[in-house]
C-alpha cells in the first residue's frame, strides 16, 4: 500500500484536472483510478492517526467528487465549486502527512 501522503497528492492531480480539464470529466469517471483512490483513501481514514488527521479534507473532496460525477458534470456545478473551495485545505494536509511520514523515518535523535 502507498504511502497517504502519495496517495493525497494523486488525489490532488485529480481534483486539478477536474477543474482545469472539462473536456476529461467523462474518461475521469470511466477510469478505474479515481474510484481505487477513493477505496484507498477510505482506507487510511478508517485506520487509526498516529500524528494530526490528514483525511478530513481528502474524505470531503472524495464526497463532492463522487456527487459531481453522479450529477451533470456541468461547469456550473455547485459540487465543483465546494471541490475547488476544499483543494487548498487537501494541499495543507497532504504536506502535513509528508511531514508525519519523515517524522516517523527520522532516526530517534533527530526527532527531540
Amino acid at each position: 500500500m502507498r504511502t497517504l501522503s502519495r496517495t493525497l497528492n494523486d488525489l490532488i492531480l485529480v481534483v486539478e484536472d477536474t477543474l482545469t480539464r472539462p473536456a476529461r470529466y467523462q474518461t475521469i469517471v470511466a477510469d478505474r483510478k479515481f474510484p481505487d483512490l477513493a477505496a484507498e483513501i477510505r482506507v487510511f481514514d478508517a485506520k487509526p492517526a498516529e500524528h494530526a488527521r490528514c483525511t478530513n479534507a481528502a474524505m470531503a473532496i472524495v464526497h463532492l467528487l463522487e456527487a459531481f460525477y453522479a450529477s451533470d458534470c456541468e461547469a456550473t456545478s455547485p459540487w465543483l465549486s465546494a471541490v475547488g473551495a476544499a483543494l487548498p485545505l487537501l494541499r495543507t494536509e497532504a504536506w502535513q502527512a509528508l511531514r508525519n511520514e519523515k517524522a516517523q523515518s527520522a532516526p530517534e535523535e533527530y526527532r527531540r
